[in-house]
């Protein structure tokens, strides 16, 4: 449950032969809970993008980079991923409104990749692999990876999806 503060406002007491004025003292945390996601970059995957290796060992040609979360305490944060998906892929669409699927990964920076196959999905960066401040980022504590599926890349059109990610302390 995340801090919540009264609405108060201090009042200035009237010039006259008495006058009063009133102010509130707040008790609590000092500093609340904090989270933060920082670093996120755009990615375009194309037909001669590297090949990266997802989920399972497979090699997809795709593009990694990492980003940072960020949680005033040090303590582990949820990451819900949200976007157009179809299950297991995710899908990016044209301008005309065709359609694309691809394979979306997330990891630690230096763990495993975990495949995020369906709406709604979730990944946990545990106690201790979070930074406390943005100043910490350095290159990130999270890594994202977009793949091409199985379908071959349509080069006339360009496609976008866009993915929402919503940290929260656990």
């Amino acid at each position: 449950m995340g801090l919540v503060l009264a609405a108060s406002a201090a009042t200035q007491g009237t010039l006259g032969s008495t006058s009063t004025g009133s102010y509130a003292n707040n008790f609590g945390v000092a500093t609340p809970r904090q989270v933060q996601i920082l670093q996120l970059v755009d990615a375009f995957v194309t037909s001669s993008s590297p090949l990266v290796p997802e989920a399972g060992g497979v090699q997809r040609k795709g593009v990694i980079d990492s980003f940072c979360v960020v949680d005033t305490t040090g303590g582990a944060v949820h990451l819900a991923f949200s976007g157009l998906q179809s299950s297991p892929f995710w899908v990016a669409t044209a301008a005309d409104g065709q359609t694309f699927p691809y394979l979306l990964n997330v990891s630690l920076i230096d763990g495993p990749w975990a495949r995020l196959e369906f709406a709604g999905i979730s990944f946990d960066v545990p106690a201790g692999r979070t930074v406390t401040s943005a100043a910490a980022c350095g290159i990130g504590n999270v890594r994202k990876m977009a793949t091409l599926g199985d379908a071959p890349l349509d080069e006339v059109h360009v496609y976008e999806s866009v993915i929402t990610i919503v940290a929260s302390p656990i």
